[in-house]
């Protein structure tokens, strides 16, 4: 946990500084902007802005760029907590992969045996990194359905670790093939 001095907002819980807009609108209308986009009016803007230039008229700015307050008046710091998870070393191995064989034979029904440059296959798992880190995003700043977020982040890492295992045993196998595409001669 740390201490921040920033504005919480009470229905998303995301922190934001002194002086914004999200401040302005947690002040005005009780949410930050991004909760209140649905119901936003104009008269809703105006208010925000007029809070701002208040706000800041009325707050000296300090001369210290070291100034950790360069309002000088925040509110109280707000305690966030980060949720952490623990390595499991893989206590579950035997299960996770059956789950990898499993998202194997599924990628085998969708494309078959696919023979790719080594760059088309980390094109792939790039791609599924992607997947995963928006799978994380989600779980993490969507609460709206977190036990469905949790399976879509752990689907995810599978498919990842599936591709990743593909290209590891392709590469452990070295099973190299030479193809001739558009008069170039591609592997070798």
């Amino acid at each position: 946990m740390f201490n921040t001095n920033l504005w919480e907002c009470p229905e998303c819980g995301r922190q934001w500084p002194p002086g914004s807009e999200q401040m302005g609108s947690i002040e005005t209308l009780g949410a930050c902007l991004i909760c209140k986009k649905d119901s936003l009016t104009d008269k809703d803007l105006q208010e925000i802005q007029s809070f701002l230039e208040k706000f800041k008229n009325e707050k000296k700015l300090s001369d210290d760029p070291e100034d950790p307050d360069p309002f000088n008046k925040a509110p109280a710091p707000v305690t966030i907590s980060l949720l952490m998870y623990r390595d499991q070393c893989l206590n579950n191995l035997e299960g996770l992969v059956d789950q990898v064989l499993i998202e194997n034979q599924r990628q085998l029904d969708k494309w078959g045996v696919q023979e790719r440059s080594a760059f088309e296959w980390l094109a792939f798992l790039t791609e599924e990194i992607g997947e995963l880190a928006q799978a994380i995003n989600d779980h993490e700043y969507n609460s709206d359905h977190p036990a469905g977020l949790k399976d879509h982040v752990a689907e995810e890492s599978i498919q990842v670790a599936t591709l990743a295992l593909k290209i590891a045993e392709m590469f452990k196998e070295a099973k190299e093939s030479t193809q001739e595409i558009n008069g170039w001669v591609k592997g070798g």
